[in-house]
């Protein structure tokens, strides 16, 4: 059980009177929590608050407007791009504002697009994991290391790249960013994976959803 705080409509995570009342109410969960343990739960008689954390954990922050903004409905689809540039089998985990969280392994792996990488305003700005083009669903699962690791290995790339060849990461030819990353040993896309892969990601998602239903 932890402490969590919504952030309300028109505040956001960068401004610092939201981060203070946010961190106050935060410290006044957790005691109130080990409180309630303490009076209620037999072993947490003697019970002590060690430390609270020194900062918050943000879930959600900044995330740029892309040339494309990868959906929900792209994740559970697995759909494939021509300008994918990582593959992704990652499923969402998203707390929602009313408080309600789920996470329900119902995806095979499915395609990142470079463009969801690309500022659609600007013409040499990259994002990667979760300052990515994407829907807050999406998000939850595109934020985790393993995604943000292989985007951000394609937005170097990208960079470095469009660097060497005097153009911008918007107007630089993706197959050659893709030819790259294949020869750095990466699977761009899942139309790399065997069908055998796949097949067995099918079967943990109807394993999982029978789970669910018993």
């Amino acid at each position: 059980i932890g402490a969590y705080q919504p952030i309300e409509k028109g505040s956001h995570p960068w401004m610092e009177k939201d981060l203070s009342d946010a961190e106050v109410d935060m410290r006044k969960q957790a005691w109130s929590i080990w409180e309630a343990f303490r009076n209620n739960v037999p072993g947490f008689e003697h019970s002590k608050i060690e430390q609270t954390p020194i900062r918050l954990l943000l879930r959600d922050g900044h995330r740029i407007v892309g040339e494309y903004t990868i959906t929900d409905e792209d994740m559970k689809s697995a759909k494939t791009f021509d300008d994918a540039i990582a593959c992704c089998n990652m499923p969402q985990d998203p707390f929602f504002p009313n408080a309600s969280h789920r996470f329900i392994y119902n995806i095979t792996p499915y395609d990142i697009p470079y463009r969801s990488m690309v500022s659609k305003d600007f013409d040499n700005l990259l994002a990667a994991g979760g300052s990515a083009s994407m829907d807050l669903v999406t998000w939850a699962a595109l934020r985790y290391c393993t995604p943000s690791i292989c985007t951000g290995q394609a937005a170097g790339t990208a960079a470095a790249l469009a660097k060497k060849l005097g153009t911008t990461v918007k107007d630089i030819d993706v197959k050659l960013v893709q030819d790259a990353l294949h020869g750095q040993g990466m699977i761009t896309t899942n139309k790399q994976l065997s069908p055998e892969v796949v097949e067995e990601y099918k079967l943990r998602t109807k394993t999982w959803n029978r789970g669910l239903k018993l």
